[in-house]
């Protein structure tokens, strides 16, 4: 999928806000990781992307798992996991 300049400087954005978060956690903690860092870190960032992304399509859970690039079932799985259905 090609993006334009504005959809690559929003994800120029977004990656460079994870590192900054990335790097606030190692300065604030060290090497107190909690030991599963990547899951860890996937967790805060996937839970705020789904419930934002439902946001903006007014809990169209089709409609957000088209945007998100993941079918309706692993939406759901994820919504599930996250305590998000209700």
């Amino acid at each position: 999928m090609e993006l334009n300049a504005e959809q690559e400087v929003a994800l120029a954005t977004l990656r460079e806000g994870v590192e900054q978060s990335v790097l606030h956690y190692f300065k604030k903690h060290g090497l107190q990781s909690p030991g599963n860092l990547y899951h860890f870190a996937l967790g805060e960032f996937e839970k705020p992307l789904i419930r934002t992304v439902l946001n903006f399509v007014k809990g169209n859970q089709s409609l957000a798992a088209i945007l998100m690039g993941v079918s309706r079932g692993t939406l759901r799985k994820k919504m599930k996991q996250y305590s998000m259905l209700e």
